[in-house]
């Protein structure tokens, strides 16, 4: 190719260029040059939990849970970041919101959980009822998405019931019982004639089960304890 040519070719790719750049729609096309925009520092999550029925879920706890892949830990020979968690409740309406400040950590894993928190053999921690795996809304470069969660009706039923146990301890020997061994595997409840409410809080894998009446521990009885299945 000679000199004289190349200016040529050169002249006619420069113009090819202009003439494509000031074409409309230009700005959505890939440009090799051109780099995604700058992430917001900060990205809220706003969102409604609820049942499959559409019923929202009041009261309950809206985890989001942040990891690194391990297996790309390893081929880096270093420790993963610990996962990063933020909490938020949802209101009346099962609304809530959490706002993700975005670091210099890869995180590559997200998830949005409901959960309870409860206390098991005398310690604090959430009972979880159901995940959504979210890692195609972290991606985003906006400051703002809506992450809704949708229970199982099953799984809701249970988290349903759970509230309503721990709404009903009033009683010094139900908080006692409770937070001594946590929720009872189940629960039997029914009102004598008398008017008086009778309780049996079943804790299978201890082999014990504690009878209630109108809130008041009037017996205890042992049994083989049953492992959970």
């Amino acid at each position: 190719m000679t000199p004289r040519t190349h200016a040529h070719w050169l002249a006619a790719a420069l113009a090819a260029i202009v003439l494509l750049t000031a074409a409309p729609g230009h700005a959505d096309f890939p440009w090799p040059w051109k780099r995604d925009p700058k992430p917001a520092p900060r990205l809220t999550l706003e969102g409604r939990a609820t049942s499959e029925d559409g019923a929202p879920l009041a009261g309950v706890t809206i985890l989001l849970e942040a990891t690194r892949d391990r297996s790309f830990e390893r081929l880096r020979r270093s420790p993963p970041p610990p996962p990063l968690r933020l909490t938020a409740e949802t209101d009346d309406a099962g609304a809530f919101s959490l706002v993700w400040q975005r670091s210099g950590i890869d995180y590559r894993d997200f998830a949005l959980t409901v959960a309870m928190p409860i206390i098991d053999d005398g310690s604090d921690r959430l009972e979880r009822f159901y995940t959504r795996a979210i890692d195609d809304l972290m991606r985003t470069t906006a400051a703002q998405v809506q992450a809704d969660v949708v229970v199982p009706a099953d799984d809701a039923s249970a988290l349903r019931w759970l509230q309503r146990f721990l709404a009903g301890l009033g009683s010094d020997d139900e908080e006692r019982i409770y937070r001594e061994l946590g929720t009872p595997d189940r629960v039997d409840a029914e009102t004598r004639r008398d008017g008086a409410k009778e309780e049996a809080w079943w804790y299978f894998a201890r082999g014990v089960v504690y009878r209630l009446r109108d809130g008041a521990l009037h017996q205890v009885t042992h049994f083989d304890p049953i492992p959970d299945p």
